[in-house]
């Protein structure tokens, strides 16, 4: 997804004042509470796995050019796209995460809209609130907020934050939002939960899952 923003003067684009956003997937859990299966295979309601959900609603707010974040990617690679490890083969959580999708993507993007593989009711509007968000403010990296509280891994991150990502996480540090707070964070409030919520579970939306 690339914008012409003559707004954004703060963060120039890799081409003039144009913002290019690519796209992250978090899929990095290990999925113990699932007896190890891929959490991101579960399918929805709608007989759609919420990775192929999430891949849709990105694709709906032109945002074509997405990696997945996983440790193990075998049970990713159906998708299409390349899946990517934390970086030194070190297991961090979702912020190696990040840093990995960040990593993947330095030099060759502005900005990456990243969101956990566990979210079914995630939409393209979210998406893109988020995304118009970044391109209207000068802030590093936006991220969502509902009534339940902030949602910190569905976020917009600047490539340029990768350096700070690294040292935090070289200092042990682990909490998100934190960190996000810390970098000057732009939240973007929403009504309602309901496209935020994240199962553990088949169980917790009545759903079963993929054949692997």
């Amino acid at each position: 997804m690339v914008v012409h923003n003559a707004f954004f003067e703060g963060f120039m684009g890799l081409s003039g004042c144009e913002i290019k956003v690519c796209g992250g997937i978090l899929a990095g859990g290990q999925g113990k509470r699932l007896g190890g299966i891929a959490k991101g295979l579960i399918e929805t309601a709608s007989g759609e796995s919420m990775i192929a959900n999430i891949i849709n609603q990105m694709h709906c707010c032109g945002v074509d050019d997405i990696v997945i974040s996983a440790n193990d990617g075998s049970a990713y690679e159906r998708f299409g796209f390349d899946v990517v490890a934390d970086l030194d083969g070190r297991i961090v959580g979702p912020l190696g995460g990040i840093e990995a999708v960040l990593n993947y993507y330095r030099g060759k993007c502005d900005a990456v809209v990243v969101m956990p593989c566990d979210l079914p009711n995630i939409t393209s509007n979210e998406i893109s609130d988020l995304i118009d968000r970044f391109i209207s403010c000068p802030s590093p990296v936006v991220c969502a907020r509902a009534a339940d509280g902030n949602h910190p891994l569905c976020a917009v991150v600047g490539v340029k934050m990768l350096d700070k990502i690294s040292e935090a996480i070289a200092l042990g540090q682990r909490r998100i939002m934190g960190l996000w707070i810390d970098n000057d964070v732009s939240v973007v409030d929403f009504d309602s939960e309901f496209a935020f919520f994240n199962i553990n579970t088949p169980a917790d939306v009545g759903t079963r899952l993929l054949t692997i």
